[in-house]
C-alpha cells in the first residue's frame, strides 16, 4: 500500500562529528570576515555622510548615516554569530571528549573489577604489617648502631686526649 515505507528508502548516514566541528569553525571564520567587511562598509558610509554634509546635502547625509548604522548592526550581529559558532564547536568537542572518556572507563572497569577480585585484602594487610615491622626493626637497629658508634668514638676521643697531655 502507499503508506508503507519501501525497503529501498534509506536515510543518509549521520554526519561525522569532526566534520561538523570543522564546518562550524569555518563558518565562524566566514562570519568574522563578513563582520570586518561590514565594519569597512560602515566607515565608507560615514565618509560619504561627511562628504554630503560638506556639500550641504543633509538629507543624503542622513541616509548615509542610516546605512552606516545598519552596517554597524550587521557587523555586530555577524561577530556575535561567529562567537556563538565557536562556543558551540567548543561544547561539542568537550562533549565528544567526555564520550571518549566514558568509553575508555567502560572498557577499563571490568579489568579493574577482575584485579580487585584477585587481590586478597587479608594478604595485603599481612604483607603491609610485616613490611612495617621489618622497617621498624631496621630503624631500631640503625639507631642502636649509631648510638654505639657515637659512644665508642666519644670514648676514644677522651682516651686519646688523655695521652696527649
Amino acid at each position: 500500500m502507499g503508506n508503507e515505507p519501501s525497503a529501498k528508502q534509506t536515510r543518509p548516514p549521520p554526519p561525522d562529528i569532526y566534520d561538523m566541528m570543522f564546518q562550524m569553525k569555518m563558518t565562524s571564520k566566514q562570519f568574522e570576515r563578513e563582520s570586518k567587511k561590514a565594519e569597512a562598509d560602515k566607515k565608507k558610509e560615514m565618509a560619504k555622510a561627511r562628504e554630503a554634509l560638506k556639500k550641504g546635502n543633509e538629507e543624503g547625509a542622513r541616509l548615509f548615516l542610516a546605512n552606516a548604522g545598519r552596517k554597524q548592526q550587521e557587523a555586530s550581529n555577524l561577530l556575535k554569530m561567529s562567537h556563538k559558532m565557536e562556543a558551540i564547536a567548543s561544547q561539542i568537542k568537550g562533549s565528544q571528549n567526555q564520550v571518549a572518556l566514558m568509553e575508555s572507563l567502560n572498557k577499563l572497569t571490568p579489568f579493574l573489577n577482575q584485579q580487585a577480585n584477585t587481590i586478597s585484602i587479608e594478604k595485603v594487610y599481612t604483607n603491609m604489617n610485616d613490611f612495617q615491622k621489618a622497617m621498624d626493626d631496621l630503624t631500631i637497629s640503625a639507631q642502636l648502631i649509631d648510638a654505639t658508634m657515637n659512644k665508642n668514638l666519644a670514648d676514644e676521643n677522651t682516651s686519646t686526649a688523655v695521652f696527649y697531655f
